[in-house]
């Protein structure tokens, strides 16, 4: 055996980048590997990096070789989320307040972890003992972060018509760059994915006993341009991170995003995370972004996106999605909850609804919104540069949701005051991430394990493995069905053909490697191995 050591290969942060992306377009890390001619734990290493790459591409120079982390990254995470808490109340933060403040909690973590402590967290205490919260480590958390001043205008208080018509102005001034298509709007809400409100629930049970609402709750961040043009992908934040219904399931299938953490809110790292994929994501479009000063709306920098922070207390009447966006979101959703249930009491069987589910069900509902729900809450909002705020959209926005009521009251005998609890009976739900010394702390401890990590949900169950031979006759038959059914059902020639040519692909990379598993071995290759 040769005792010639491999000679390292640096590796830039744009390849990095391009990997992951060849990665999560479903390419086999065995086939990357080869492309790149890297070895695949290297591989392996930059999949599992993934997020934190990602985070660091428009922070740094693409040309370095590495990026330098932070010595104790729950620990930089910590005090990030406590800056983030300050400067969403508009207080100043100092350089040595910073510092102090990542002192203390290093010092209220190693009071936190049990002794004895393993072998993992013995490693732990000891970069926490020997942290200095130093003019170098402020500088590197303040590149890590891009942390810089911003503004917000306004004070806060009590939305009256001046407020809010100050408000509409000086929004219509910071937007009036922007063609409509450009202008974006964003905003988390709560939804009790498995749950109807009580009295829906009790309609449809109706004399039916022993089923119990479930209260499970994820947090969405939805957003859409003014025209209705460019509905982004949604983002969900659940409290499990490896749920069972995702068992032998690709989430990159459904088209959502999914994060996770113990309170399923949405914190400032989490929407740091999603405004920089945003970002790259417009490839030179340059947009306007309006959003509230929650406490997890945290200023980034960006190439692409200019942050336009609404006055304190005025998104009820100037945030598109609180007027009405949301609530038609929920209609659709909920509709699918509701018959679900309903099959299940007709099928004498309990409600199959899993998280897995739920994602897809978002998606659905999310795609299936009218353009001119999106149009017509912007106007309403009136936040526009050439539309003034007036009723005619608070009109068209109820007119619309009241016809999605006589929609489902077509198939579901429900009277209008029940479905109208489905607006509200989450709407009040917390979306914001509680910041406190005691969540900060516990969110370090995480990273050792010294507190449980929610891994899995008790209720739901796996996936059922599909064999190759019975998917591609599946698919087979279902392009058949399409075919045969192509007036009645809601496909397009250009969907059907993008069917086609993935399932001929798949064949055809099946067939290769089928060829390649049954070529005799040459007699220089039995040779070689003597």
């Amino acid at each position: 055996m040769s005792n010639i050591k491999r000679k390292r290969t640096e590796i830039s942060l744009a390849t990095k980048v391009q990997i992951i992306k060849e990665l999560e377009s479903g390419k086999s890390q065995a086939n990357v590997s080869s492309v790149y001619k890297l070895g695949t734990s290297t591989i392996s290493d930059i999949w599992k990096h993934r997020e934190s790459l990602k985070a660091k591409v428009d922070s740094v120079s693409q040309d370095y070789k590495r990026v330098r982390e932070a010595e104790i990254p729950s620990l930089d995470m910590a005090v990030f989320n406590w800056f983030c808490k300050l400067r969403a109340t508009n207080s100043p933060v100092r350089d040595d307040m910073l510092k102090m403040k990542a002192i203390q909690l290093a010092k209220q973590t190693l009071i936190g972890i049990p002794r004895p402590p393993t072998a993992e967290a013995f490693k732990f205490i000891n970069s926490l003992e020997e942290f200095k919260a130093s003019n170098g480590w402020l500088a590197g958390f303040k590149r890590r972060h891009q942390i810089k001043s911003f503004k917000v205008c306004g004070e806060s208080g009590t939305v009256t018509e001046e407020i809010s018509r100050a408000c509409r102005t000086q929004t219509q001034e910071l937007l009036k760059e922007f063609p409509p298509d450009n202008i974006y709007n964003c905003d988390e809400t709560a939804l009790l994915w498995k749950c109807l409100p009580e009295r829906t629930l009790n309609a449809i049970n109706s004399k039916k006993t022993g089923l119990k609402q479930n209260k499970e709750r994820i947090t969405l961040m939805l957003c859409s341009n003014a025209t209705g043009t460019d509905v982004r992908k949604p983002l969900i934040i659940g409290k499990f991170k490896n749920p069972r219904c995702f068992k032998n399931f690709n989430l990159n299938s459904i088209g959502v995003t999914y994060r996770n953490n113990k309170t399923a809110w949405m914190t400032g790292s989490l929407f740091a995370e999603w405004i920089r994929d945003f970002d790259r994501s417009l490839n030179g479009k340059k947009i306007a972004l309006v959003l509230d000063g929650a406490t997890s709306h945290v200023e980034v920098e960006t190439v692409n996106i200019t942050l336009v922070f609404l006055i304190p207390n005025t998104t009820s009447v100037c945030q598109p999605m609180d007027q009405g966006i949301i609530q038609a979101f929920k209609m659709l959703y909920r509709k699918k909850v509701v018959y679900e249930y309903m099959t299940a009491f007709d099928e004498n069987r309990p409600p199959n609804i899993t998280l897995k589910t739920a994602l897809e069900w978002i998606l659905i509902s999310w795609k299936d919104m009218k353009t001119t729900t999106f149009v017509n809450c912007f106007k309403k909002a009136g936040i526009l540069p050439s539309i003034q705020g007036d009723d005619s959209g608070d009109r068209q926005v109820q007119a619309d949701l009241d016809e999605e009521i006589r929609d489902i009251q077509d198939d579901i005998e429900l009277e209008n005051d029940i479905i109208a609890e489905w607006f509200d009976f989450d709407a009040y739900l917390e979306t914001d991430q509680v910041v406190n010394d005691e969540t900060l702390i516990e969110a370090i401890l995480d990273d050792i394990g010294v507190v449980p990590v929610l891994d899995q949900e008790d209720d739901s169950s796996e996936e059922i493995t599909i064999s190759k031979q019975y998917g591609i006759e599946s698919m087979k038959t279902t392009i058949l069905f399409l075919q045969q059914n192509f007036d009645q059902i809601r496909v397009t020639s250009e969907h059907l053909l993008a069917l086609k040519s993935s399932l001929l692909r798949y064949e055809f990379e099946q067939r290769n490697i089928a060829i390649k598993a049954r070529q005799q071995t040459s007699i220089r290759d039995f040779i070689d191995k003597i």
